[in-house]
């Protein structure tokens, strides 16, 4: 797996002399980080944790990442909440709002970009999601499932640090980090994969909102033990009931707002890379624990430091090939391609996801013939341009 460690790109950086070429350095990151992303690698962010009064004390406003860095929404809007546990009120006092002031900033950007295009351009803006506040459940299917039995600890012995094969000094490097985060974290490590394969069923991926569930199924698994088929079945039927019967502590509200067979939901050649079963918690409310006459009552463990993203995102559109019209709702994100290759006058390829928001789309042929029809001359002075090189 490839890794990507990010060290100390954080807010308090811009405190004191300029740094040269920061803009530069961030856009560079960014671009690595996708790089890493897209061959299913990992991106791993260190902040540097100051003293009391310092650039980078825990907990200010310096202490944070970029919030270029696609960090933004994920520090700040749980901490400027009010009644969410993690609502920081001097932080507001001294900021007011960290994650508007970002979106803002980036909606000036955005304007200054149109405001250099032609009067006639035709603009189609996409968002494909947006952030949104959380109470928290990395913990709790772990946990539950540890009541259960499903998934059994192992022996210190049976445990291999997940560093052991790099480098020596980025290992002490990595220790070191860790020792300085266990001396001021407030809650237990989240669960890694630190099980007796031999003994255990099921086991929870590493999240930070809510629960992916893999079965350990032989054949699949590294050291499977549960057999596909009925077996199979059986099993996550068995952790399907015991989810859906938790209660958010002290009500009748069910904790999971839904549970959900991602394989079977997300059918395709690379279906059996997901999770067997996502667990969407309840997030509508704090959720301080859950409980079960089954599991008995569950702390959720989960600081709830940062949002995360929202489904519903936006689409704005204007321009000569633009329908004047009421908002169209029910837009999906793979919508957004076939609907601007109808806008250039082309047709979707038949195996392309989606369709076109005709809603959107102004009516008339010689529009969509317009927009053919400098498409076609566009690639001809490419042509000629390329002829001529």
């Amino acid at each position: 797996m490839d890794a990507l460690i990010v060290v100390d790109m954080q807010v308090g950086l811009l405190s004191g002399e300029p740094k040269h070429d920061l803009r530069g350095v961030i856009e560079r990151i960014n671009r690595l980080a996708a790089k890493v992303r897209e061959r299913s690698g990992m991106v791993i962010f260190i902040q540097h944790c100051g003293g009391k009064g310092d650039d980078f004390e825990p907990e200010t406003p310096g202490w944070a990442l970029f919030p270029e860095l696609h960090t933004a929404g994920h520090q700040w809007l749980n901490r400027e909440t009010p009644g969410h546990r993690r609502y920081d009120p001097a932080l507001v006092q001294a900021l007011g709002s960290p994650t508007l002031q970002v979106y803002e900033a980036v909606d000036r950007a955005i304007g200054q970009v149109i405001e250099q295009l032609p009067g006639d351009a035709t603009v189609l803006l996409t968002c494909l999601g947006g952030i949104r506040v959380t109470h928290g459940g990395a913990y709790l299917l772990h946990d539950l499932l540890d009541r259960l039995g499903v998934c059994v600890p192992p022996g210190r012995a049976d445990r291999v640090e997940p560093w052991s094969n790099l480098p020596a000094p980025l290992r002490n490097v990595l220790r070191r980090c860790r020792a300085a985060w266990n001396a001021r974290r407030q809650i237990d490590s989240p669960p890694g994969l630190y099980f007796d394969w031999s003994k255990t069923r099921a086991f929870a991926l590493p999240w930070a909102y809510d629960g992916y569930l893999r079965i350990n199924q032989r054949g699949r698994e590294p050291g499977g033990i549960v057999a596909k088929g009925a077996e199979r079945e059986q099993l996550l039927a068995e952790i399907e009931r015991a989810v859906r019967a938790l209660r958010v502590a002290g009500t009748d509200e069910p904790a999971a707002t839904a549970v959900v067979r991602a394989q079977e939901k997300f059918p395709g050649s690379a279906s059996c890379e997901l999770p067997d079963l996502m667990v969407l918690w309840n997030n509508a409310r704090p959720l301080d624990a859950v409980e079960s006459g089954q599991a008995g009552r569950i702390e959720n463990r989960d600081p709830a430091g940062r949002s995360k993203h929202a489904p519903v995102g936006g689409m704005f559109a204007y321009g000569p090939l633009i329908a004047a019209g009421p908002a169209v709702r029910g837009v999906r994100d793979f919508d957004i391609a076939p609907t601007v290759l109808s806008l250039l006058g082309l047709e979707a390829p038949r195996d392309l996801d989606g369709h076109a928001v005709r809603e959107l789309i102004a009516s008339g042929p010689s529009l969509a013939r317009t927009a053919h029809a400098e498409r076609n001359d566009l690639i001809a002075r490419e042509r000629a341009t390329a002829v001529s090189q």
